[in-house]
């Protein structure tokens, strides 16, 4: 019997480009179950996408999830308010894209789903 693998991982970057959150499982997909993420390091205005898989953050099905944010202006997805869901691709790290180096601090809850 399959059983979804639960965790947490703390959201701290500054790079732009790919930020790899949540390592790719070897088996299975992550689904995002809560996350919040807050742009903190002073730039006008910062577009997060979040990915599926490493460097391909424009890339389908995830591209969807593209935000544009101001400076202190926070983001919270909750899976159970939510009309879309945030699911990886099969065997795909969670990764967050940033259009600029700024700093993105937050958190995210996640499952892994048939590994």
């Amino acid at each position: 019997m399959l059983t979804d693998r639960r965790g947490q991982a703390e959201i701290n970057t500054a790079t732009s480009g790919d930020n790899t959150i949540v390592s790719a499982p070897t088996k299975g997909h992550i689904e995002i179950d809560h996350l919040e993420i807050m742009p903190t390091g002073g730039a006008n205005t910062v577009i997060v996408k979040l990915a599926g898989a490493s460097s391909s953050a424009n890339a389908t099905p995830m591209q969807r999830f593209e935000y544009a944010f101001d400076d202190n202006q926070a983001y919270v997805y909750d899976r159970t308010t939510a009309q879309s869901q945030l699911e990886c691709t099969e065997a795909a790290a969670f990764i967050i894209n940033l259009s600029a180096s700024t700093a993105v601090t937050g958190w995210v809850a996640f499952r892994v789903v048939g590994e």
